[in-house]
């Protein structure tokens, strides 16, 4: 567990730095990234062949997400015992979305106590008031780690 949580929180630290240029370049632009190199920060890890939007570093690999900014990572091999590290993007317009681009966000599937588990050793906290819908399925364990 120990050897998961720091994976997890090198994941937080590039998801935060990604989803902060993006907003960088939201203003500037009115518009979302079209793909990682478009973002002012430095990448380290290897860009996907033909996948623009995505990157690898290290054990997980990084989303941006198409149509509203959003940055995801996602651990590489996963199962579905992992948590995704998330934060939404400023495309983002639905209601549930608004509340959800306050914080990056650790997101675990409903009944995953394993990946619940790695959140709440990560520091994540219930969202006040609580999110019950992290953008993939409403019931997943949607706890906050930090802050955009």
């Amino acid at each position: 567990m120990a050897i998961e949580k720091a994976r997890a929180q090198e994941a937080i630290v590039f998801v935060k730095q990604a989803i902060s240029s993006v907003r960088r370049y939201f203003l500037e632009n009115n518009a979302v990234p079209a793909s990682f190199d478009d973002l002012d920060i430095t990448l380290p890890g290897a860009r996907v062949a033909n996948q623009p939007r995505r990157i690898n570093i290290s054990k997980y690999y990084y989303a941006l997400m198409s149509a509203t900014g959003g940055v995801t990572a996602y651990r590489i091999g996963a199962t579905s015992e992992e948590p995704k590290i998330t934060a939404e993007g400023p495309g983002s317009t639905t209601n549930a979305s608004q509340v959800r681009k306050r914080y990056i966000l650790c997101a675990a599937g409903q009944n995953n106590t394993q990946a619940e588990r790695i959140c709440r050793a990560l520091g994540a906290k219930e969202a006040n008031p609580p999110i019950n819908n992290c953008g993939w399925a409403v019931g997943d364990y949607c706890l906050v780690i930090g802050y955009q």
